[in-house]
């Protein structure tokens, strides 16, 4: 029986699974398997399952209680699979996979998702591959107890989560998201930055005490770190300043080179910690080179024309790169910032007088900064003549 430290790990996989069901249609035909006994859905253990071609789930009884694009289908496969989550809570997993439509095979009515039962009464509901038209979704419907639809999208990998309201699996709260199961034993976070010193999480009063819906929105810029006096991390330290939630978004760019310490008060298997990382690029300077007016039919400059993003701000240097202007209230400004300057509309209206002005030596240097996503694509310089 494997063990796992995620939901996230026993998804989207066979790998450990039974494969009871290989390559062989079933339309409108129910097949019988053994479930969980320890599970309770309705008020009856679901110590069998019952599988039907036309994508129901029938818990405990030959009943339609799990609908999943419901309608004249058929299974081609199907999986199942026992463990444990964190090494306390025992899982039943099944995989079904078939089309949406008995007499097609092609992708635009292939269909496959994963059922978990978890020991906690919770159910998550992974659809991989859901068709690609809506003609084809057929009913998603829960019954027994509770009798609700859900929603299922066209072609979209899709998570939704069962949670138990009372113990016999009568009542469940449906949430559009990855089950969130906390492993049964304390755990906290503490964060460092690169001097070693240690932070916890804090929120503002006014936000904290909010309710959420989403719960990374407790994770915005109303969050900030507050330095902790933690000379040697212990036990004791984590549980004096240690958080429970592990923290997200723009919490780590608030330190310099962050370092996230996990503890937990269980000899159980550490969980797995991930993080997708955004890298952004540090503003990017660009140099034209020294540009001479030396031709004698060249009287000026009448304007100057930029193809580029909005954010871009653009530099002009009328002495080789010495001083950098911007024009700016009906006047040439010197910069003292390396990163300043005028956006490319600002630069558009900027008239030829005022250019002439700058101009007395005949030569001219641009130079723009490149924030993230930013690009210039074409400078022109229109010359009076």
């Amino acid at each position: 029986m494997a063990v796992y430290d995620s939901v996230t790990a026993m998804m989207n996989t066979t790998e450990n699974m039974e494969h009871l069901v290989i390559n062989t249609r079933h339309d409108d035909d129910v097949i019988q398997f053994v479930g969980a006994d320890w599970f309770n859905f309705n008020g009856t253990p679901i110590s069998n399952i019952f599988v039907s071609g036309n994508s129901f789930i029938g818990l405990g009884t030959n009943a339609e209680h799990l609908l999943v694009c419901r309608r004249d289908a058929a299974m081609y496969d199907f999986y199942r699979e026992e463990g444990s989550l964190f090494g306390a809570y025992r899982f039943l997993k099944i995989r079904w996979e078939g089309y949406a439509q008995y007499n097609n095979i092609s992708e635009d009515v292939r269909l496959v998702y994963e059922w978990v039962f978890f020991e906690t009464g919770d159910m998550f509901l992974n659809i991989i591959k859901a068709p690609n038209a809506a003609g084809y979704l057929g009913s998603n419907r829960i019954n027994g107890g509770m009798n609700t639809d859900f929603t299922v999208t066209v072609s979209q990998q899709q998570y939704i989560s069962f949670y138990h309201k009372d113990d016999n699996g009568k009542q469940f709260d449906i949430e559009y998201s990855v089950i969130n199961i906390l492993p049964p034993f304390e755990r906290k976070y503490l964060l460092s930055d690169k001097e070693g010193k240690f932070y916890r999480l804090m929120h503002n009063k006014a936000i904290s005490e909010l309710e959420y819906e989403d719960e990374s929105l407790a994770f915005d810029e109303s969050s900030y770190l507050e330095e902790v006096p933690i000379s040697r991390l212990s036990a004791d330290s984590f549980r004096e300043y240690g958080f429970d939630d592990f923290p997200r978004n723009i919490i780590f760019s608030q330190l310099v080179d962050p370092t996230l310490y996990y503890w937990q008060d269980s000899d159980a298997e550490l969980l797995s910690i991930s993080a997708k990382l955004k890298a952004v690029p540090p503003v990017q300077l660009v140099y034209s080179k020294n540009t001479e007016m030396n031709d004698s039919t060249i009287l000026g400059i009448e304007s100057v024309e930029i193809d580029s993003d909005d954010n871009t701000l653009f530099a002009f240097s009328f002495d080789g790169g010495s001083t950098w202007k911007a024009y700016t209230d009906g006047r040439w400004v010197v910069l003292s910032e390396e990163t300043s300057g005028m956006n490319r509309e600002s630069v558009k209206t900027i008239g030829t007088d005022a250019w002439n002005e700058a101009v007395t030596d005949r030569q001219y240097k641009i130079r723009f900064a490149l924030y993230e996503g930013g690009f210039v694509n074409r400078i022109t310089v229109h010359y009076l003549n």
